[in-house]
Formats: C-alpha cells, sequence, structure tokens
C-alpha cells in the first residue's frame, strides 16, 4: 500500500506531497491537469527508466519519494534479502533524477540500483494501466498468486499428491504404449481373449478347478521333496 508520495520538479509538476488513507482513493481533473504524470511518478519508484527530460525545465533535479507499506510474507522477505536490505514494513523508496540524465535511489536510506528496485517492486504496488501490469501478466508469478489466493497448504499438499499420481499414470501409460507388439503377438492375445470368452463355467466346474489346482500345488511340493530325499540317499552310498 502506496501510504504517501512526495515529488518535486518532476515534468510539470512543482512541488506535491500527498498522503493515502485505507480505502479508496480518486485522482480527477480534466484532461493536461496532470494524472498521468502522478502514475509515471509512481512507476520510477517501481524502476522505470528515468531520463533528463521528466526533470522540470530550469530545474537541477527531481525528486520522488513513496513510503510502502507492504504485508511481510516469505516471498517479500527473499526479494529484500537478495538486494541486500533489510525486510522493513514500511518502506521508503527515494530516486532523485538529475539533469544531465543520471539518477540515484535509496531503499530505506541505502543505495540501490535501478535493477534491485525492480526486483521488489511487485511487492510495493500494482500499476493497472495499459501495459503496465507488475504482476499479473508475469507468468513466473502466477504460481504465487494462485497459492495466497488459496491460502491454505492442505489444498495444495493434496494437489502436489494428485499430480504425481497422474505423472505416474502418465509414465505407466507411456511405457505400455512404447511396448514391442507385433502383429502375431496380438493375434495371439486376441485369440486367447475370445477362448476365454466363450468359456461358460459353472460354480462346480470351478470348484473342480480350483480343486485340481490345489492338487497340482501339492504334487509340486511332494515331487520336490523326493528329489532332495533320492540326492541324500545317493549321496549317503557314495559315503
Amino acid at each position: 500500500m502506496l501510504k504517501s508520495l512526495y515529488i518535486s520538479s518532476f515534468v510539470i509538476i512543482d512541488e506535491m506531497q500527498v498522503d493515502f488513507h485505507e480505502g479508496m482513493s480518486v485522482l480527477t481533473g480534466e484532461t493536461g491537469a496532470g494524472k498521468s504524470i502522478i502514475i509515471d511518478a509512481i512507476g520510477q519508484l517501481c524502476g522505470n527508466r528515468s531520463s533528463a527530460q521528466l526533470v522540470r525545465h530550469g530545474k537541477e533535479k527531481a525528486i520522488i519519494e513513496g513510503v510502502f507499506e507492504i504485508d511481510e510474507n516469505q516471498e517479500a522477505v527473499k526479494a529484500f534479502e537478495e538486494i541486500g536490505i533489510d525486510f522493513d514494513n514500511d518502506i521508503i523508496i527515494h530516486k532523485e533524477i538529475h539533469a544531465n540524465g543520471k539518477s540515484t535511489i535509496k531503499v530505506n536510506y541505502r543505495p540501490v540500483t535501478n535493477a534491485a528496485l525492480k526486483i521488489i517492486a511487485p511487492y510495493l504496488i500494482h500499476i493497472h494501466s495499459q501495459f503496465e501490469t507488475q504482476t499479473i501478466f508475469s507468468i513466473k508469478n502466477h504460481i504465487t498468486i494462485l497459492d495466497r489466493f488459496i491460502d491454505d497448504d492442505t489444498y495444495r499438499n493434496d494437489y502436489l499428491d494428485y499430480y504425481r499420481h497422474y505423472r505416474d499414470l502418465v509414465k505407466k501409460i507411456r511405457d505400455i504404449n512404447e511396448v514391442d507388439m507385433s502383429d502375431e503377438r496380438i493375434e495371439y492375445y486376441q485369440s486367447q481373449y475370445e477362448e476365454l470368452k466363450d468359456l461358460e463355467y459353472t460354480d462346480e466346474d470351478i470348484e473342480n478347478l480350483e480343486h485340481e489346482a490345489e492338487m497340482m500345488k501339492n504334487y509340486e511340493k511332494l515331487n520336490t521333496h523326493m528329489r532332495t530325499f533320492d540326492s541324500s540317499r545317493t549321496v549317503t552310498e557314495c559315503d
């Protein structure tokens, strides 16, 4: 939130001070009154490129200073750490544009580059005018915006679990599709399917098959024991 704005010798503005309060503030006036110049001045505090033409005619420098109140969150703190400035809920951005075209920027009275100012700008204010949206149209911010809107890690974690499951299924389907299936093998599987599909089993048939399968299991066990017994006896006879 922009709490206050000071502008001096910027384009046609001699000097002005505006304090903003909670709620909606509206700047009104006829065409040419300077409304867009105030937005341009705020844009300078967001890292827009400056030039000597922005300094009021006959002045040595233009001064723009804004006081911003921002909520502490992980992304904002990380952005301030990136530019080497301690995070504070009240941020003072001071920019001077000199008549020779050079400019100086300070964040909480510490000098920074314009590139550093652009890093923290999305957390200071959002300018919604033609071609000047700071955050919404930036693809890299979409996930962050969605996470803030949800405001509940439960939904995010559930989504990640479902997404991982989806990716696993996609991989399995891809692996199956990549298996080399010859025409002969497909024809064989098709014939097996048709044969099984045409079979009709009664409950008695199923019971007999289960009994036969159990006998086969027992046969395998007995056969294994017998082979083991014969081998041990042969060794004994040889001894």
